[in-house]
């Protein structure tokens, strides 16, 4: 007992005891680190300030938002989906119907019983062969798609306007309300008008909350119709140049449902009207419901996802004060119980007579973005002037825009999305010179081709 005491008494034994018979270790602490925001945004003007009596009267806004990575464990956002097959007759070549049944299949495979799922086929007529419903016995589903053979002529509309009928039906706020709709041809059945078409996706998207994905195989499907199909209805367009991807391309897109970080996602930019006018907005469609505000519909974001808009202002005066361009945020954070969140930020722009000053503080990443986005919207115009048979015409456009990228190239370090898209411009002004030797079908899939990668460079979807 006295060896015991003595032990007590030593300072190394009283530290050990207390350390088993406390209730908080003596090891601090560290504070708990608060998570990443799911979203989190750039807003940037190419100058800090605004010249007085100066040459320049434009001003560019750029804003990017960027996606937190979603963990793998994370609780997914349901799906409520339907998928839209065209079974024209067209679908019979080259086993492209096959090989949408096998990515139907896929999809299948990868929903649960959370998710509403529908299925939905048209030629010259419309069939629902599984109606919007939480899926419960996959192999039946399976069988259904098994059924389904080529017919005749393409009712695209019918077809769409079937898929929003049956997401509709079974709506739900805090999930992924979309079509995906798959076409080898041109609509020549029902409503065929591409601005009719376009109008209705807008509306379905601005008012049923339900988006679009379009997925266009092989070369005789209108590539322009469904890019604006997808753009207007917030979703994305896919060209299958081969029909053995379909099932990799559909598991790109449903890669990204699964991920959703964020839904019902909108950006506010509100800016002084009594000094700029808004020129131009590449990038995203937009509305401008009142004057000095415009709004950008992201919808859903995935995992890790960049999404961009620059905005270009022409100015009406010159400002004789100091200047602010706001941003306002608002989403549905799928990582946080479906909360509406709000990021508010604000950009003070200001008036000099410093000549120096003002030289010295163009902002490089809004430099590189103007460069790119206008290269970008050069490029979809030669795409046109080709369609139109217009050779010299796209050429000479792509030829300025090649030397204003080589110039700023020059002048900023240059990224992954800017040598691309510098060699798009080159790699498709040489193939316009050997377009004459082309057949119809190489010259289709060259331009669907092109327009594709154009696309995926401009909503900062490929590097």
């Amino acid at each position: 007992m006295r060896l015991t005491v003595q032990m007590f008494k030593t300072p190394f034994v009283v530290v050990f005891l207390l350390s088993i018979f406390s209730f908080t270790p003596l090891k601090l602490n560290k504070p708990l680190q608060k998570p990443p925001e799911t979203l989190s945004v750039n807003i940037l003007t190419d100058n800090l300030y605004i010249l007085q009596n100066g040459t320049k009267k434009e001003v560019y806004l750029y804003l990017e938002l960027n996606a937190v990575k979603a963990e793998k464990n994370k609780d997914k956002t349901p799906l409520n989906i339907s998928l839209v097959l065209d079974r024209s007759g067209s679908m019979a070549s080259e086993n492209k119907l096959e090989n949408a049944k096998k990515a139907c299949e896929f999809v299948i495979d990868n929903l649960t019983s959370t998710d509403n799922f529908s299925l939905v086929v048209y030629d010259s007529e419309v069939k629902t062969l599984n109606a919007s419903e939480t899926v419960k016995n996959k192999q039946l589903l399976k069988n259904k798609v098994a059924t389904i053979n080529p017919g005749s002529t393409t009712n695209l509309s019918g077809g769409m306007l079937q898929g929003f009928n049956e997401v509709k039906s079974t709506f739900a706020p805090n999930a992924v309300n979309r079509v995906l709709l798959l076409s080898d041809g041109l609509a020549n059945n029902g409503i065929t008008d591409p601005i009719e078409l376009q109008k209705i996706v807008q509306t379905k998207n601005s008012e049923d909350g339900i988006s679009i994905s379009t997925f266009g195989v092989g070369a005789d499907f209108n590539e322009d119709m469904m890019t604006n199909l997808a753009e207007y209805g917030s979703g994305n367009y896919y060209f299958i140049d081969n029909a053995d991807k379909i099932p990799e391309i559909f598991a790109n897109e449903l890669k990204g449902l699964l991920s959703v970080v964020a839904q019902n996602t909108q950006v506010e930019i509100k800016y002084p009207s009594a000094y700029f006018r808004l020129a131009k907005l590449y990038g995203y469609p937009y509305t401008e419901e009142k004057e000095g505000s415009i709004k950008v519909n992201f919808k859903d974001v995935f995992s890790e996802e960049t999404k961009a808009v620059l905005l270009k202002f022409e100015m009406v005066q010159t400002p004789d004060t100091d200047v602010a361009f706001q941003s306002n945020i608002t989403y549905d954070d799928a990582l946080g119980n479906y909360s509406r969140e709000t990021l508010n930020h604000r950009l003070d722009v200001k008036i000099t007579d410093d000549k120096e000053l003002y030289d010295n503080s163009f902002n490089e990443m809004v430099k590189k973005n103007i460069i790119l986005f206008e290269a970008n919207e050069e490029m979809e115009k030669a795409l046109l002037m080709v369609d139109k048979r217009l050779y010299d015409d796209a050429k000479s456009t792509l030829d300025s825009s090649i030397v204003r990228m080589e110039k700023v190239i020059s002048e900023v370090q240059s990224d992954s999305s800017l040598n691309l898209q510098y060699e798009n411009l080159k790699s498709y002004r040489d193939k316009i010179d050997n377009i004459k030797q082309m057949n119809e079908e190489e010259r289709k899939m060259m331009q669907k081709a092109n327009k594709s990668s154009n696309y995926m460079l401009k909503k900062k979807k490929q590097n």
